[in-house]
């Protein structure tokens, strides 16, 4: 849409044409606001404003002022640029190379010339020192961990006689030897714990001495934008590290505790994604109800489970399944996790809007298929119900413990049962476990009392109970010692079938109700498919019954 309507009155158009100028040379809000609402754009004061360093980076000074246009905002899913005129040749000119060099989304604003004048005053701040956004790690580097370490535990004698940038090419690297998700680093009285979490669990590394970790914590958030000096509050921070062939992102968080910074480093490696049904531990019969609840043209399918049960990994699975030319699918994340080709990702900024003003601006998009990360309010849960019931195909997830849990967790937020119980076509409940290491594993014999528990689970499965048969890992150099390496999935899958329709709608989804028409309808809960991984050797008995109860 151009900045200024096409009209035929000489007069009026002179008149737009000063409106402009006064928003260039004198820098007037209010007009620069009603410019930007009709053009659909975001206005943002600039005076003031602190400017992170990697943002003014993007764009160097000149360059920003001859364009006159500047970079507020930058990580590494999204750009933010500020300009007085959108339509500008050489603002066109400058948003294709910022695309091009970055290839991330940018998010135009419209601002006043007094606050691009402000704005630019804040490259003063940019130190000679070039901070790099990211860090490299040589390949040799992890070969030679692959080679001399069988035990995690052995970091620590060859961490402590390393210099900081050292210290984090290692930790770094054995995070991605072990696949770790995440790395802490908690400070106690007398030192500092490095934990990993591996397989959803988490381990103990080694310790630090409290001197050591002062100079790696101000490298740790000089690597990751965070300001050093404020030790009060909690901040969050990214980096990548990169590979050959691949760049992993890394989130890095600051809580402020007893005994200093705590940090807590996500590590997202997309090669350690499955986004396979087959591999992600769906059973045969379950990826066919999948396959034909997914292939529908419209409706609601919702995967469940507590924090760091895959939920999202789920439905991203379910979207390269769908993700043909013909489709146009659009998501809704916060943040984006991992990159599809083909679809349009959306990251909601918490600060500028909701969930549920993104997923409006969606539906004017004419999508297809529709993602939202999380259900988590009655708005939110009505407009996507709403969108499932005109015609889209919505996945999203929700927090509840199970399948059964989800259809009383949405009459809980205030949905109305005649509107939820026509959108629901399938709920998914989740949880991961780990895989027994197969280079360690042998079979067990379990107690009299854990068999008993199994076969009064197992009931109710195809599975003859007379021959039983469990596996165990001792632990080895393949699994650090470990016996576990890996996660799979445990699923449960709910069909929204007629029976089911009727019981919404009457109101009485209690989640006895729900749970004996499930049970009728011949629904594997998610102990029962874990244990069916059980004997087949992919994980322990004792795992299983960790996770579920």
């Amino acid at each position: 849409m151009d900045l200024l309507p096409t009209v035929s009155d000489s007069k009026t158009q002179i008149e737009l044409d000063r409106t402009l100028v006064n928003i260039k040379q004198k820098g007037l809000v209010d007009q620069a606001k009603q410019e930007a609402k009709k053009r659909g754009l975001n206005f943002v004061r600039l005076i003031h404003k602190p400017i992170p360093l990697n943002a003014l980076s993007a764009l160097p000074k000149d360059e920003a002022r001859s364009n006159q246009a500047i970079v507020y905002y930058k990580d590494h899913n999204l750009i933010k640029l500020a300009c007085l005129d959108p339509d500008d040749r050489k603002v066109k000119e400058l948003i294709k190379r910022l695309l091009k060099k970055y290839n991330r989304p940018i998010n135009i604003a419209i601002t006043t010339a007094e606050d691009l004048e402000g704005a630019l005053k804040e490259y003063q701040y940019i130190k000679t020192q070039s901070f790099a956004e990211s860090i490299s790690i040589n390949e040799s580097i992890i070969q030679s961990m692959s080679e001399e370490i069988d035990d995690l535990r052995e970091l620590a004698d060859k961490i402590h006689h390393a210099s900081v940038s050292e210290f984090l090419n290692l930790l770094f690297a054995a995070g991605l030897k072990s696949n770790a998700s995440d790395i802490h680093l908690q400070p106690e009285q007398k030192s500092v714990q490095v934990r990993f979490r591996i397989d959803g669990v988490l381990h103990h590394i080694f310790d630090l001495e409290t001197d050591e970790f002062f100079q790696i914590k101000k490298r740790i958030k000089l690597l990751a934008k965070l300001k050093i000096n404020i030790e009060d509050k909690p901040q969050d921070g990214s980096l990548s590290i990169k590979m050959p062939g691949n760049q992993i992102d890394l989130r890095v968080s600051v809580l402020p505790s007893n005994y200093g910074e705590s940090i807590v480093i996500r590590i997202l490696n997309p090669q350690s994604v499955k986004l396979n049904f087959t591999q992600l531990g769906f059973r045969e019969d379950q990826i066919r109800v999948l396959e034909e609840e997914i292939n529908k043209p419209n409706g609601l399918i919702i995967s469940c489970g507590p924090t760091g049960s895959g939920k999202n990994t789920t439905l991203y699975a379910i979207l390269l399944q769908l993700n043909k030319t013909e489709t146009q699918i659009i998501t809704l994340e916060n943040p984006i996790e991992y990159k599809l080709a083909g679809v349009v990702q959306t990251q909601v900024d918490p600060d500028d809007q909701k969930f549920v003003q993104g997923l409006k601006a969606i539906l004017r998009q004419d999508p297809d298929v529709i993602m939202v990360g999380e259900i988590r309010d009655l708005e939110t849960a009505e407009t996507a119900i709403n969108a499932a019931l005109t015609g889209h195909l919505v996945v999203s997830t929700i927090h509840a413990n199970d399948a059964v849990g989800a259809i009383p967790r949405f009459l809980a937020m205030g949905v109305k049962p005649f509107l939820l119980a026509p959108a629901l076509n399938m709920i998914i409940g989740q949880r991961l476990i780990r895989r027994l290491c197969e280079h360690c594993r042998e079979p067990l014999k379990i107690s009299a009392k854990l068999l008993e528990q199994i076969k009064e689970e197992l009931k109710t499965a195809p599975v003859d109970l007379d021959n039983l048969t469990f596996y165990q890992s001792k632990g080895c150099k393949y699994c650090h010692g470990l016996s576990y390496k890996g996660r799979i999935g445990i699923y449960e899958i709910l069909k929204v079938d007629d029976k089911l329709t009727e019981v919404i709608q009457r109101g009485e989804a209690a989640e006895y109700k729900i749970a004996e028409l499930a049970r009728r309808q011949g629904m594997i809960t998610m102990t029962q498919d874990g244990l069916l991984k059980a004997l087949k050797g992919i994980t322990s008995a004792e795992e299983v019954f960790r996770v579920t109860k």
